[in-house]
């Protein structure tokens, strides 16, 4: 199993499965969001393989940000948005297929996310004209196809 074939199950499934009425920008994409209200960016911001038993299958932690922006009048909006978000991702097990023949070769499961608010007022005393909060998720991936490697 790959990064490769990781990114492209979570992308998959957050293209199917997120919220409907956003844009969503991914790595290496464009999106014109200045005629938008709401947008997201979907970034997998970590992948390592931990230390582990050669007799275990191959895993990967990763962790999973979703940037979500709003320029909506109403500031409850992009709390909406969170909460549908974090239950698209949070507690979900996925299947991870080949790039090569949709073939299953692993799976992912995700944990519960972590909500941050990195809203920053425009000027003091001002309301705020945009929002922006982080949910972050955490997740392991497991090969099935294959083992830790061997000690040399």
């Amino acid at each position: 199993m790959t990064s490769i074939e990781i990114v492209s199950a979570l992308q998959r499934y957050w293209a199917l499965n997120g919220p409907a009425d956003i844009a969503t920008v991914f790595p290496g994409t464009v999106h014109d969001v200045s005629a938008e209200s709401m947008w997201g960016e979907f970034w997998v911001t970590r992948i390592q393989e931990p230390l582990q038993r050669w007799t275990s299958p191959k895993a990967f932690q990763l962790s999973i940000d979703v940037h979500l922006f709003s320029q909506s009048s109403d500031p409850q909006a992009i709390y909406e948005l969170a909460d549908s978000a974090g239950q698209t991702l949070g507690s979900k097990v996925l299947t991870v297929t080949s790039v090569v023949d949709e073939q299953p070769i692993g799976t992912l499961r995700m944990y519960e996310p972590d909500l941050k608010d990195l809203s920053r007022p425009e000027s003091v005393g001002q309301p705020q004209s945009s929002q922006h909060l982080l949910l972050t998720v955490g997740a392991v991936a497991l090969d099935h196809l294959h083992s830790a490697s061997a000690p040399a």
